[in-house]
């Protein structure tokens, strides 16, 4: 609005902001014939309608596998358009010859104030730097699909009317900086499955790493309630388990298996739950049937999250096991593929 009065750029803009009222509408569960997808605040809430067919589904895979990354933003109008000189508002109008220069001069002031960092340092390309968010795969045989699909219609109930239910009850009962504490003792007290992981995969700077974790918020952290490792000093988590060792010494993964209430996994991943079990201190230090009562807490709040997206998964799901089970592969797959971006 270079040259105009400020009232009168208030005015024009307030109009935009009016007419943008007017034509655009917020999508809601009332429109129960359209498809939509909605992320929130980087996946923390994903919502949906109306998934069916093929694209679709696979659109959606895509989405819940994102792998967020903290980004800047530049926001910058558009160069004059043909509608702008005529006054009008809206529309796809082409740029004038005053907007395409604008436009080119926005190229040239990108290039060495976004695309470098202050000391002249080009920033990596953001697909080389991420890496993809999926991998294009076949479908896999799934020689045990009538077991599985028992299994599934199993925890579909459980996961439906007794896990998703009480999960929200409890997120709603329990504060988020309490549950994160629970969360971070439960981690601290498994420290012998990540550690001795790590020394079987030869990462000995990763064990180093997770022990002095489990020193520094064993005492300064209170037996593991808060994380001073990673505020104070830098040692952030790293997570790994038997099915990590396997993939190491060149294990594959095996057919794919539903397991009751975990759910979609396979065999070296189902191998690898039973050998961190062995691992987990908890059934050595506490008697049953406290030890399993822990442990089922345990499961429950790591996992509550993950049902209650499962739900509303399933609900736009023409088949809710066939879904689950390409969404599982392809983000199996899309780890196996970049495993520096993994966090098993």
């Amino acid at each position: 609005y270079e040259g105009v009065e400020q009232k009168a750029a208030v005015a024009d803009f307030q109009s935009r902001i009016r007419h943008y009222e007017d034509v655009y509408q917020e999508l809601g569960p009332e429109e129960k014939l359209l498809t939509w997808i909605k992320i929130i605040d980087g996946g923390r809430e994903l919502s949906m309608n109306n998934i069916r067919g093929f694209l679709p589904s696979r659109i959606a895979q895509f989405l819940v596998n994102l792998h967020i990354e903290p980004r800047s933003f530049f926001f910058s109008r558009h160069g004059q358009s043909e509608y702008n000189r005529l006054g009008k508002i809206g529309g796809d109008s082409d740029l004038t010859e005053h907007g395409e220069a604008y436009a080119m001069a926005l190229a040239d002031w990108v290039v060495p104030n976004v695309m470098h960092t202050p000391d002249g340092t080009p920033v990596p390309e953001t697909a080389k730097a991420i890496g993809p968010t999926v991998v294009s795969f076949e479908p896999p045989s799934d020689p045990l699909m009538g077991f599985n699909r028992a299994v599934f219609a199993f925890n579909d109930v459980t996961y439906r009317y007794a896990f998703a239910p009480l999960s929200r009850g409890y997120e709603a009962a329990v504060p988020q900086p309490v549950r994160q504490s629970i969360g971070n003792a439960f981690d601290n007290i498994k420290m012998p499955i990540r550690t001795v992981n790590f020394l079987l995969q030869g990462k000995f700077r990763s064990a180093g790493i997770d022990t002095a974790r489990f020193v520094v918020n064993s005492t300064l952290g209170l037996a593991g309630l808060f994380d001073p490792a990673a505020s104070l000093f830098g040692l952030e988590a790293q997570q790994t388990g038997f099915a990590q060792t396997l993939q190491r010494y060149g294990s594959g993964q095996g057919t794919f298996i539903v397991l009751p209430f975990y759910g979609p996994s396979d065999l070296r991943s189902g191998s690898g739950l039973l050998v961190d079990y062995l691992l987990n201190p908890i059934p050595y230090l506490v008697d049953q049937p406290e030890a399993t009562a822990l442990n089922v807490f345990d499961a429950f709040q790591d996992n509550g999250p993950r049902v209650q997206q499962y739900v509303k998964l399933r609900e736009q799901a023409e088949d809710p096991y066939l879904f689950m089970r390409d969404l599982y592969w392809q983000g199996e797959l899309r780890n196996a593929a970049y495993p520096e971006e993994a966090q098993p």
